[in-house]
């Protein structure tokens, strides 16, 4: 098996945990409640959301579990984590970082999947002019 195809295999894997980590925490979480939002912005790591949900696996796992699952893209990133600090939506891709921001103003928020792990994917770009020291 190549690193590509093992790559992939586990995309579709942790896609469809996702799905029903979202369907089955919604369920438990929100007996009464049938539809929920999901806000989400493009991002390499978050882009499963998409593809689940073009390939029909999130209709197909939230019906199991007797719910529908609204994912909500948003252009910018930030936009996606006010939205779900003002509860315009029930759950939100974001990052650790600012999964502290809402808990720290009192807002109860509930890590249900790790979907994503950078080791080193964050960078610094400069032009070629440029050298370290003029940083």
């Amino acid at each position: 098996m190549t690193v590509w195809r093992f790559r992939s295999f586990s995309f579709v894997v942790r896609s469809v945990f996702l799905v029903t980590a979202i369907a089955f925490t919604a369920s438990v979480a929100h007996a009464g409640k049938k539809t929920y939002k999901v806000a989400w912005s493009v991002w390499t790591g978050w882009m499963p959301f998409k593809i689940i949900k073009e390939k029909g696996f999130l209709k197909k796992r939230a019906r199991e579990f007797g719910v529908d699952v609204e994912l909500v893209e948003f252009k910018g990133y930030m936009d996606s984590v006010q939205a779900f600090a003002a509860g315009k939506v029930d759950a939100c891709a974001m990052t650790g970082m600012e999964a502290l921001q809402p808990s720290a103003s009192g807002i109860d928020v509930v890590a249900v999947l790790i979907n994503d792990v950078s080791n080193g994917g964050d960078g610094i770009l400069v032009r070629n002019d440029m050298d370290f020291s003029s940083l």
